[in-house]
């Protein structure tokens, strides 16, 4: 008597996301970080969903090129450690050491975050091709004199070797490169547009967007018609009662975060905020009829420096001698006038939610749910030596 053999049924593999990132998604002005504060939020959130096999990649250019940018950080640092080192007398590190450091500290943030490697393979490249682009100026090559685009080509080859070596059907696998180059963008886009599971996004919001999506379930062309209305729901220029205007959000947003929003680096002294800007709503989730969202708000800002202090005669914080002409002393400047150092944009993000009828497709009862403020992005355009300089210019010492 023959025993029946139950088959066992056999375990569906949950479907894949595989992300690629450009530099400038990931670029933070400091000397120990690889990625983004947001960037690095984003991965951890999103790398353990059951439904969701989310993997995370750097071409080895992107990791270079960062690299390159946190050692040139570390650098600037050295030069005020050696100040130091004078004054005490003895020596506290060296560049060589601090480069070590910053490859340390680079395969340490891989690691932790399970980023893998995109390494590319030079024998797969189309040379003449890239060349005929160059030459040409095409995308991604820049079409003015600046000759850039050859590090971008190298980025998008990666990952299109990484398309290439991919499933092709959406149910199984999808693929996601992330930058806010438009040349780039456009020019990956142009490589796979008969790709139906590749996704050119510009910035970390929109792929956050993607993964909310895809964990959700619900049909991606709907989320794209509830954003649209949510767009206009949240925020309209000059629309007095969109929810922006209504609730006062900008008046919450600077109570909720005063300090935040007034603080102003070193090597500058005030701080003037200017433009604040409505980024599109990104979908965190549905729960029954209310939808959930994320806006981000940035404020633009300019930071001030006066380098001479008139009523203490300082100058960069020092004391400043002052100049004796014919008719007596005076101070070497007579007037200090307030100069631009640096601009930088500080950014939020406001959670809310918002009831949807679906026999009707309006929205209502919004709610905040929570607020974050997420870092300040500063560039020192100007130091105190280009001040002086522009001050001292048209400077004539009385005879």
């Amino acid at each position: 008597m023959s025993k029946k053999v139950s088959k066992r049924k056999r375990r569906r593999s949950p479907p894949r996301l595989c992300v690629a990132f450009d530099t400038n998604v990931l670029y933070t002005d400091v000397a120990h970080h690889l990625l983004r504060r947001d960037v690095k939020d984003l991965i951890r959130n999103n790398s353990d969903h059951p439904d969701l096999q989310v993997e995370w990649y750097l071409a080895d250019v992107v990791t270079g090129e960062r690299e390159y940018q946190m050692q040139k950080k570390a650098h600037q640092i050295y030069g005020k450690v050696e100040e130091l080192e004078i004054l005490l007398g003895h020596q506290l590190t060296t560049k060589e050491i601090l480069s070590e450091r910053i490859r340390s500290v680079i395969d340490g943030q891989l690691t932790e975050l399970n980023i893998k490697s995109l390494e590319l393979n030079s024998k797969d490249v189309d040379w003449k091709e890239i060349i005929r682009r160059s030459v040409s100026r095409l995308p991604p090559f820049d079409p003015t004199e600046k000759e850039k685009g050859f590090r971008d080509t190298m980025i998008a080859e990666a990952f299109l070797q990484l398309v290439s070596r991919s499933p092709t059907t959406a149910s199984s696998c999808r693929l996601a490169f992330v930058s806010n180059d438009e040349l780039l963008r456009h020019y990956i886009e142009d490589r796979t547009n008969d790709r139906q599971n590749v996704r050119i996004l510009e910035s970390a919001n929109e792929l956050e967007g993607l993964v909310n999506t895809l964990v959700s379930k619900v049909p991606e062309s709907k989320i794209a018609e509830w954003q649209e209305k949510a767009s206009s729901y949240f925020f309209e220029k000059d629309d007095e009662s969109s929810w922006y205007f209504r609730e006062g959000i900008r008046k919450i947003l600077s109570e909720e975060f005063p300090a935040e929003l007034s603080a102003a680096p070193a090597g500058s002294n005030s701080r003037e905020n200017g433009t604040w800007y409505i980024s599109d709503p990104v979908f965190i989730k549905k729960e029954r009829q209310r939808i959930h969202w994320m806006t981000q708000v940035q404020v633009d800002a300019k930071l001030f420096d006066k380098p001479v202090d008139v009523s203490s005669g300082s100058l960069f914080g020092t004391p400043a001698t002052p100049t004796i002409g014919a008719s007596g002393a005076g101070l070497l400047f007579p007037s200090s006038p307030k100069v631009q150092v640096g601009t930088g944009k500080s950014v939020m993000e406001l959670y809310w939610s918002v009831s949807v009828s679906e026999q009707r497709e309006t929205l209502s009862k919004p709610i905040i749910e929570s607020m974050e403020f997420i870092d300040t992005i500063w560039e020192m355009t100007r130091s105190n030596i280009n001040v002086l300089a522009d001050l001292l210019k048209d400077y004539k010492p009385e005879s």
